[in-house]
């Protein structure tokens, strides 16, 4: 083996998090959830830290349970400027908050990764295609690292309101999920279990699921 492919063979496992391009799937999260105006919804999650060692360091990029991830653009109207400014520097899917030069909006600190409210009403600016089901479906659209999550790409998912006085979604009891994926998680949580590559969606505080694959 010559020394260029020492190199990226030593990479992958010296550097668990590195985003590897061939390895992402596009994964979308939507969690219905009527707001107040002045909140805003954003994520948690990745492994389950009571399954999985390493997982408490405060360091993302040492963090055993987060998952390498990106968020997609959704639109650039003013509805997605807070979106747009939380998304910056969201590297990981982690059960921190604000990463290390993650982006901030008028101030306010990202307490996670952001979900933008959407609505299937294609005459709004909220409007997003995938949203099929009404108002009030908060949602984020990311490239995931697949390699990273559990088997048969699982992952926790737990919501986050702000400002930080709402904090954590109360814990939910999940069992199968619906839909033309669908599926039993491989483990019990408190939190939703999502799939890496598919459409996700929740109720904010409720137990039912519904996993989609993408539409061709």
């Amino acid at each position: 083996m010559d020394s260029i492919k020492c190199f990226f063979v030593l990479s992958a496992f010296l550097m668990p998090h590195a985003l590897a391009a061939s390895s992402t799937n596009r994964t979308v999260i939507f969690i219905f959830y009527e707001t107040l105006p002045e909140q805003s919804l954003f994520i948690r999650g990745g492994l389950d830290t009571n399954l999985h060692s390493g997982c408490d360091t405060d360091e993302v990029t040492g963090d055993a349970c987060a998952i390498p991830m990106r968020t997609r653009l959704l639109g650039t109207i003013d509805h997605y400027d807070g979106y747009n400014a939380w998304r910056a520097g969201d590297n990981f899917l982690d059960w921190h908050g604000a990463e290390a030069g993650q982006g901030s909006f008028y101030g306010a600190p990202a307490e996670g990764t952001p979900l933008v409210w959407t609505t299937s009403n294609i005459l709004s600016p909220a409007y997003q295609e995938l949203n099929t089901f009404g108002d009030h479906y908060w949602m984020v659209d990311m490239e995931m690292d697949c390699p990273f999550v559990e088997a048969d790409g699982w992952f926790d998912v737990k919501g986050y309101t702000a400002p930080a006085s709402f904090g954590w979604e109360p814990d939910v009891t999940q069992t199968a999920c619906d839909g033309t994926i669908g599926g039993v998680s491989p483990h019990a949580s408190v939190n939703h279990m999502a799939r890496c590559g598919a459409v996700n969606i929740f109720e904010h505080g409720g137990s039912a699921c519904t996993i989609n694959a993408f539409e061709d």
